[in-house]
């Protein structure tokens, strides 16, 4: 315990900055939102040669680091969400863009944490991640896994093609390979004495947001809940298996829970646009058809009335 203690006190800010996995930014939460910390991951993010040069080129403060078109909606999305009464943990979620030193336009998303500090006051905890290059890891990573869940059922599916196993898209499995795969997977969940479920989320009026904002701007909505799907669901099995439609088969309890935080999270990408997630859930029995629960769960969820249904 007192190793652990000492190693922790040689932990320093500037090794912190220096060495954390992401991008933290840290800034006040009030008129002025003073920028108090940035981690080194937020300079490289900004192409910025230091954190004095970032906090030169930025003003010194988070309303000038957004894309000024961007910052009102912004900010009244992150206090319209610490005002949510079932918001626990005072958190936040918001994409935005930002402009680097060198002229690039990035759009990056933001999670967020609000915090009262007895010494220095209340305060903004911001961990940024670039889109773009967000995408290009998860890209990576789910060629990775697609191939590694391929060569499982291989002697089951020499013919099927590895691409047919993942979603173009968004880099989830796709429909062919939750029918592939599905029934083994939780069969493994039933084998570590855990309790499978099916959820079944469907993106309500994605037609008109692509009317509204291009195809390109829907592709970039749905790439981004099926991230959030990801960050929700993790050790679970996600596919796309409609335009509009992503089936999850996972092993998680508090599913209530996960299922508001993560349609919130939907919801304030975008303050103007009408999206909204129905999900409709299902217990897994021990005798099952995949077919059979993927149905009931599709059922449970067009069951619900959405608000474009009132």
């Amino acid at each position: 315990m007192q190793n652990t203690q000492n190693m922790q006190n040689k932990i320093t800010i500037e090794k912190l900055a220096a060495n954390l996995p992401g991008t933290l930014l840290v800034y006040k939460a009030d008129e002025s939102e003073e920028i108090i910390f940035v981690s080194d991951g937020v300079v490289n993010l900004f192409e910025c040669e230091s954190a004095d040069d970032f906090l030169k080129f930025t003003g010194g403060s988070f309303l000038t680091l957004v894309y000024p078109e961007d910052i009102e909606d912004v900010n009244s999305v992150i206090r319209a969400q610490l005002k949510n009464p079932e918001n626990t943990f005072a958190d936040d979620y918001v994409q935005y863009r930002v402009i680097t030193k060198s002229g690039k336009i990035k759009t990056v998303e933001d999670w967020g944490r609000f915090v009262h500090d007895p010494e220095l006051g209340d305060l903004y905890y911001v961990y940024l991640n670039d889109i773009a290059e967000g995408e290009r890891l998860s890209r990576i990573a789910s060629t990775k896994t697609s191939k590694k869940l391929h060569a499982k059922d291989s002697k089951n599916n020499a013919q099927v093609p590895n691409a047919e196993m993942t979603d173009k898209l968004t880099g989830l499995a796709s429909e062919h390979a939750l029918r592939t795969l599905g029934e083994s997977f939780i069969a493994r969940i039933f084998d570590i004495g855990m309790q499978p479920s099916i959820v079944h989320f469907h993106v309500q009026n994605l037609l008109s947001y692509d009317e509204a904002y291009g195809l390109e701007g829907g592709n970039r909505m749905m790439k981004s809940i099926a991230r959030i799907l990801q960050d929700t669901f993790t050790n679970s099995l996600i596919a796309r298996t409609e335009n509009d439609r992503f089936v999850v088969i996972t092993s998680k309890e508090d599913l209530p829970e996960r299922i508001s935080k993560m349609t919130a999270r939907v919801s304030s990408m975008r303050k103007d646009a009408n999206v909204e997630i129905k999900a409709g859930t299902c217990r897994i029995p021990k005798k099952f058809k995949l077919e059979d629960i993927c149905n009931d769960a599709k059922n449970a969820c067009d069951s619900i009335r959405s608000d474009y249904q009132k």
